[in-house]
């Protein structure tokens, strides 16, 4: 004997939204929860996955919205930005008070700079090597004592 049950004689349609509302809960955090210890849960991967949710969610939203495929518009307007404008005050921005880390490009030449270290200060030290046994100690020590006769004489008339 087989017996059927008609749910909707029993739950209204506000009551069956409630129970899938609460089933679809228990699923998300059943599926977060970490395998080695049940009362923690994999709150990184929640994050990313409701995130990346939102994302593509949006995504078409607002390319409807917009008549436009926004990540080409995006494209488009940093190359823009790229070739036409004076960017290398905040494309090479340091941490400062209102960043907390530095930008992309930044972070990039600091990088550049240090695996280039040793070579740099070979070089820096060959040239300044060049420059000091090219230098006219005569020359030197004229440009010296003018400047020291300029600072004295500017010292003397301050002070009176």
């Amino acid at each position: 004997m087989k017996t059927v049950i008609n749910i909707d004689d029993y739950l209204s349609e506000e009551e069956k939204k409630e129970i899938a509302i609460d089933a679809f809960k228990e699923s998300v955090w059943d599926s977060l929860r970490d395998g080695r210890n049940k009362n923690k849960t994999n709150y990184e991967d929640y994050e990313r996955v409701i995130s990346n949710s939102v994302y593509h969610f949006l995504e078409d939203k607002i390319d409807t919205m917009l008549d436009c495929d926004t990540n080409e518009m995006i494209k488009s307007k940093v190359d823009d930005i790229i070739e036409n404008y004076d960017y290398k005050f905040n494309l090479f921005r340091k941490k400062g008070a209102w960043q907390k880390e530095d930008s992309p490009a930044q972070t990039i030449a600091k990088q550049a700079v240090e695996s280039h270290r040793g070579e740099m200060t070979t070089r820096i030290h060959n040239k300044l090597n060049e420059t000091i046994d090219n230098v006219d100690f005569d020359t030197v020590y004229e440009l010296f004592t003018d400047i020291f006769q300029d600072f004295l004489a500017a010292r003397l008339t301050n002070d009176k």
